[in-house]
């Protein structure tokens, strides 16, 4: 299950990435909020982009997280609360 999976980690331990720490959390891709339309097209682009390279199995979480690692200076986390991730 996923949260055996987890073990109080934010990042399950088959979605390893090179580059990227492991405390740099997956987000929860079903909730963006997005700012700026330049830059929301660009980051979407490079979402699917990295989807399309490395996703043979249509997860987007590993992509999602690599892009965003990329983007960190622009990127604003929602509270817990907000997110409700896992919390079902």
């Amino acid at each position: 299950t996923t949260s055996s999976r987890l073990d109080g980690r934010c990042v399950p331990l088959d979605h390893p990435l090179s580059n990227v720490p492991d405390t740099f959390c997956e987000r929860n891709s079903g909730l963006i909020f997005f700012g700026d339309a330049a830059r929301s097209s660009d980051l979407t682009s490079a979402w699917l982009d990295a989807m399309a390279a490395t996703s043979a199995d249509g997860h987007d979480q590993q992509p999602l997280r690599r892009v965003l690692w990329d983007r960190r200076d622009a990127l604003y986390d929602l509270p817990p609360e907000i997110m409700c991730r896992r919390c079902t």
